[in-house]
């Protein structure tokens, strides 16, 4: 379709600019903030999340003070978001897979400073990035190689897991960190500019992956056991369930190559059926055969017969030229 060629256009520039989009993130004010009905500590822009998991304030950036005493951060190491695809008439007649991003941690002020080694340690370090999905029910396979990769939920819904692989100053540099001005964690999405995705779910999560904090569709904190997610893609089940099909595929087969080869045996059959009732023809006509054998054989025995009677006639008539002879002699010799 048209719409999927321009969206990988589309695509490679917003991931040129990615890096620069999550860089100049900044809070809504207060209006935005309760006409969306978020909590202060999530910044959304399009599809790009930024949660403040902490923050001291920093108005320049118009981001209000954030804290959340029930989650320690140096339990901090990664993050699971959940997406789908928009059903709004183009998104799902557009969607090919081609979607990427990453996660990536920020944290910045107070003891790392905002310049030298440990903010340029800390401070958007780096990101864990994907791109693509494996989707076997609508037949896509885009998935490229990237630190991350997308689970497939059904009904266009997928997931993002990072976990591990950013550091944390609270865990990497104990000794030397306490206090921070800010921690972030960013969501960014490359992939929303043809074919938009709707975040259902943002969870932060611990290094064994159990959920620290969860905010919902709107950026509403939400706890963890009111998120409900479609099934996950059961690819055994769905292997299975095909070679069950292939099985009954295969025994349909059987079944009609069983019938084929009745229906070229009955066939056969009724052909040499056929054969044999045409080498019994004769048989069938041998009175007519044995009335031209007859006279066949008879043929020689008339040849004969008429053999026999000229030549008694000829004997006779010789018999009688011999009489002839005789009895003139006789005359002139009287």
């Amino acid at each position: 379709m048209k719409l999927r060629k321009i969206m990988a256009g589309v695509v490679a520039a917003a991931t040129a600019v990615s890096t620069l989009a999550i860089t100049t993130f900044a809070f809504p004010d207060d209006t935005d903030f309760k006409a969306e009905k978020t909590d202060p500590g999530l910044a959304i822009q399009g599809n790009n999340w930024l949660v403040q998991l902490y923050n001291t304030g920093n108005p320049d950036e118009n981001k209000p003070p954030v804290e959340y005493e029930d989650v320690d951060l140096s339990k901090v190491t990664g993050c699971r978001v959940t997406f789908h695809v928009l059903d709004d008439g183009m998104s799902r007649e557009a969607w090919d897979g081609s979607v990427g991003g990453c996660i990536v941690f920020s944290v910045n002020g107070g003891d790392i400073g905002t310049s030298g080694d440990l903010y340029n340690k800390y401070n958007w370090p780096g990101s864990a990035e994907f791109w693509g999905v494996t989707d076997e029910e609508l037949g896509i396979e885009t998935t490229a190689e990237k630190p991350l990769t997308v689970k497939t939920l059904g009904d266009y819904t997928y997931q993002v897991e990072m976990n591990n692989l950013l550091p944390n100053p609270f865990v990497e540099d104990a000794d030397s960190v306490k206090e921070i001005g800010c921690f972030q964690v960013c969501w960014c999405d490359w992939g929303s500019a043809m074919c938009a995705q709707h975040v259902d779910y943002m969870e932060i999560l611990d290094t064994d992956g159990n959920v620290l904090i969860a905010f919902d569709e709107l950026g509403k904190r939400i706890d963890p056991t009111e998120i409900k997610l479609p099934e996950p893609q059961d690819t055994e089940s769905k292997t299975e369930e095909s070679e069950d099909e292939s099985a009954a595929e295969s025994e349909e087969e059987s079944a009609v190559e069983s019938e084929e080869e009745s229906s070229v045996a009955e066939e056969s059959s009724e052909a040499e059926e056929s054969v044999e009732e045409s080498s019994a023809a004769p048989e069938t006509s041998a009175p007519a055969a044995s009335a031209v054998e007859s006279t066949t054989s008879n043929a020689p025995t008339q040849d004969n017969t008429g053999l026999i009677v000229g030549i008694i006639i000829a004997a006779v008539v010789v018999v009688a030229v011999v009489v002839a002879v005789v009895v003139v002699m006789k005359k002139k010799k009287s």
